[in-house]
């Protein structure tokens, strides 16, 4: 109880410091896209201004070479009508002039000299007038020519300007666009960073409170260890009797209690307490490594089975019902107070689902369907048991919460096969073995990746964190058993021994043992702190049948 307290304790006051430690990151990263966001928008407005003024000029450039032409067709259309008045005045002359000779020649015919001076006065000023007017036509003729050529120079001239316009609007049309890319960017980041700096905020004062908790769990432990040691000293008594099985690996041991204790006999950790008696055990004596006798002052003697096989207790699920669990179950794991059993299964390719069932009657409490695309290689509920990780042959390694079988996160990364998930004991941290040989770190809150692991020759099959630690236990293919820190990518240990592709790995919480199972079918036991063998478990050997076939003992 002390060490669970400890341990939880420890964890809350890591996630508190975490918490305290990313706020200030979360609060300048806010306040850093925050201001990004302000520059991309004065960028983009000024952009935009550019645009605005561009686009006002090329319209008035338009327009002025628009009013240039219309000017230009005015003045063509007068040089037309002047042309045509100033042809009409020369052949108007050449009349004149040819009526001027036909009168000269009548009054030459004519003797009357009044005649004659009367006919030419009205000839010459005939001739005057058609002179002036053939003049007069002329310099009409050449104002409309004049017009035409500066009109023809106002329109190459508004052209001109219409071209020089155009490529200001198009550089600021085309610089507009990355500008108002980023603005739209550095508004979603500020509101990424602003939420996370919320969700932050909020975890400080939800992580004090754990951490008031798990110290009052704490004095509450010390209270009751402190109290459990006073009752044994006021409880002990007499012992009378000791016995040891005839292999060593028990010592049974009775007195002044109606019990008999049984404990390991080369540890001398606690085994099991036999109630039965109603009085103080007097005589202890094995019959056989399993059976135990022992005699009281209650005049009674009990055997006791002191290795009791196991016992079926239920069976969840039914090959007649695949309904119940589709395919084959590759992942089970258990929470934290033994209640719940999560099952991980699936149709190859088709489908992976979760599943959590109630351990005291075997009901289903809780079915996550579709949880995968296909088979669920991996399950194991979070050290708070409210969410539980799986992952499958999809290459995803996904969260659900317990209660409501909701997707919490998707873990994108991996490119096979995920084969094993493992939490760290804080509940901040996941770890994934994948098929293409590598463990991936990952923060278990926003689903980012922070590490790639690599050097493994062929699949990682299994992994276990080690308690709160970061180091984690693997097994793979290779086939090399490994304990690695998952901070830094490095290798603290091999353990050697292992001689086909290894499948199954687990380790005890203080590391002090680890065991590995593979293909070959042993099952090996190591000292995890030096890495020692402390047992090798060989398969059974099979057994001939009187009907010739073989079967397992």
């Amino acid at each position: 109880r002390q060490t669970a307290a400890t341990a939880r304790r420890d964890a809350a006051k890591r996630s508190f410091e975490a918490a305290e430690k990313d706020l200030p990151v979360k609060t300048a990263a806010a306040k850093a896209t925050a201001d990004a966001l302000a520059a991309a928008t004065k960028d983009a407005t000024e952009k935009m201004a550019a645009v605005t003024k561009a686009e006002a000029a090329k319209i008035a450039a338009e327009k002025r070479a628009i009013d240039a032409a219309a000017a230009a067709q005015a003045a063509t259309l007068a040089k037309a009508t002047a042309d045509r008045e100033a042809t009409e005045s020369a052949e108007q002359v050449t009349l004149a002039k040819a009526r001027a000779a036909r009168l000269a020649t009548l009054v030459q015919q004519s003797p009357d000299e009044a005649d004659l001076a009367t006919a030419k006065e009205e000839a010459e000023k005939a001739v005057v007038t058609l002179t002036q007017r053939a003049a007069t036509a002329r310099a009409a003729q050449a104002a409309p020519a004049k017009a035409v050529t500066e009109t023809a120079k106002a329109v190459a001239d508004a052209a001109a300007q219409v071209t020089a316009t155009q490529k200001p609007y198009n550089d600021a049309a085309t610089a507009l666009r990355p500008a108002l890319a980023t603005k739209n960017t550095a508004e979603q980041l500020s509101v990424i960073a602003a939420r996370e700096l919320e969700e932050a905020t909020k975890l400080v004062p939800m992580t004090k409170q754990l951490l008031a908790a798990a110290e009052t769990a704490f004095v509450a432990a010390q209270q009751a260890v402190e109290e459990a040691k006073k009752a044994a000293t006021t409880t002990e008594r007499p012992l009378h009797a000791v016995a040891f099985s005839p292999d060593g690996s028990q010592l049974a041991s009775g007195g002044e209690f109606p019990a008999v204790h049984c404990w390991d006999g080369e540890t001398g950790a606690a085994i099991a307490s036999l109630v039965g008696h109603q009085g103080p055990i007097r005589g202890l004596a094995f019959v056989s490594n399993d059976e135990l006798v022992s005699g009281a002052d209650d005049r009674s003697a009990i055997v006791w089975e002191v290795n009791p096989g196991w016992e079926l207790a239920r069976t969840i699920g039914d090959v007649k019902d695949p309904t119940q669990l589709v395919n084959r179950v590759l992942a089970l794991d258990f929470n934290g107070d033994g209640t719940q059993l999560a099952t991980g299964s699936g149709e190859p390719s088709r489908s992976g689902e979760v599943k959590i069932w109630n351990v005291k009657d075997g009901s289903l409490q809780r079915a996550i369907l579709g949880a995968h695309d296909d088979t669920v290689h991996g399950v194991r509920f979070s050290p708070d048991g409210k969410v539980v990780a799986s992952c499958g042959s999809d290459k995803y390694l996904r969260t659900f919460e317990v209660a409501s079988g909701k997707l919490l996160r998707r873990f994108e990364g991996h490119t096979h096969h995920v084969l094993s998930v493992s939490w760290q004991g804080n509940g901040q941290v996941l770890a994934s073995a994948g098929a293409e040989g590598v463990v991936k770190i990952w923060n278990a809150k926003d689903g980012d990746q922070t590490r790639t692991i690599a050097g493994f020759k062929k699949q990682v099959t299994s992994l276990q964190f080690i308690g709160n630690t970061p180091d984690i236990a693997t097994a793979s293919g290779d086939p090399i058993v490994r304990l690695i820190r998952s901070t830094n990518g490095g290798t603290i240990r091999n353990f050697g021994g292992a001689a086909d592709f290894m499948h199954s790995i687990d380790i005890t919480p203080d590391a002090t043992v680890l065991v590995a199972g593979g293909h070959d079918s042993v099952l090996r036991i190591w000292n995890g702190t030096n890495g020692q063998v402390r047992q090798t478990i060989e398969p059974p050997e099979p057994a001939e049948l009187d009907g010739g076939e073989l079967r397992d003992e």
